[in-house]
């Protein structure tokens, strides 16, 4: 049977799984599948979307999950009126220009530079959150109104757009979880929980360790499942884990996060150490680790 005519059929519906279509369902927001979302303040919120579901964004909105789920990751969206989206562009600093012959020299900071009043700008945000104004129309005419604005270098005019955007925007971006982004929003929101481990470091173990497709290996992992996550996912299915864990069960809550498919966990095998360091106890539990030491000989044997 060719790629082109492979399809399963799930209650009802044709699924197509080729490895073409498997490939860009990746890429889109999916039910029951953690999807990160990085809102105007720049910060992320990590969410599992349900179909027919509302999501609250806090002071930011709300929206129904139905409207995002099946989309590419990456597109910006904004909050309209009552749980209503409108797809967006996201500007950032990156996007202006540096060739311009303005500087900063004649800028004062004594805040009489906005002629919108205090009572103005607060209607706007008002009419804003709902929904009869636009963000962009908010920032746009908060910037007309500003004396200073167009004496600014055009890096500095990005800033103070981007700036006002993080004020009076709905905006957020759903964002795919991949190791990058998962490792960030750990390290920016508990490190503790990854050893504080950013992802320059645990790229450099997953060099040192020339961590490659096929391989075996050993992997002791006290970050809960952040460098064993790393290891499989470099892996990419081919080859053998052996994780190292604290306690009678591994606590690897971070690769949940990842949404690996199973034939990307598949290599993985887990042991703790208390089957390895051997201890206090008694005659029964002495042939019990006598015996899990015996298969954990077995599989190093393998690794070897």
């Amino acid at each position: 049977m060719s790629l082109e005519s492979t399809a399963t059929v799930v209650a009802g519906d044709v699924v197509d799984t080729t490895p073409e279509a498997q490939c860009d369902a990746a890429w889109r927001v999916r039910e029951d599948q953690y999807t990160f979302i990085r809102m105007p303040s720049g910060n992320t919120k990590v969410l599992k979307l349900q179909r027919g579901s509302v999501v609250s964004l806090g002071k930011f909105g709300a929206f129904k999950a139905d409207d995002v789920l099946g989309k590419p990751f990456g597109l910006s969206y904004e909050v309209v009126g009552k749980r209503k989206l409108r797809v967006v562009r996201r500007m950032d600093q990156d996007d202006a220009g540096y060739d311009s012959d303005a500087n900063n020299r004649e800028i004062g900071q004594d805040g009489t530079s906005q002629q919108l009043s205090q009572a103005e700008i607060e209607q706007m945000k008002r009419d804003g959150l709902e929904g009869s104004l636009a963000s962009e129309m908010i920032i746009q005419k908060v910037a007309e109104n500003n004396q200073s604005f167009e004496k600014k270098t055009e890096y500095s005019k990005a800033k103070y757009i981007k700036r006002k955007q993080q004020k009076f925007s709905k905006l957020f971006t759903p964002i795919r979880p991949t190791l990058a982004t998962v490792c960030d929003h750990f390290f920016a929101k508990n490190p503790g929980k990854i050893m504080d481990m950013r992802i320059d470091s645990l790229s450099q173990l997953l060099t040192f360790g020339n961590v490659h497709a096929g391989g075996r290996f050993l992997v002791v992992d006290d970050a809960q499942g952040m460098l064993v996550s790393a290891v499989l996912d470099r892996m990419g299915g081919h080859g053998e884990v052996l994780a190292v864990h604290s306690g009678e069960n591994h606590n690897f809550d971070v690769m949940r996060y990842l949404n690996y498919p199973r034939d990307i966990t598949a290599p993985l095998r887990t042991i703790s150490w208390g089957q390895i360091t051997p201890d206090l106890m008694d005659e029964d539990e002495m042939k019990l680790r006598q015996g899990r030491r015996m298969y954990l000989d077995h599989l190093l044997g393998r690794l070897a």
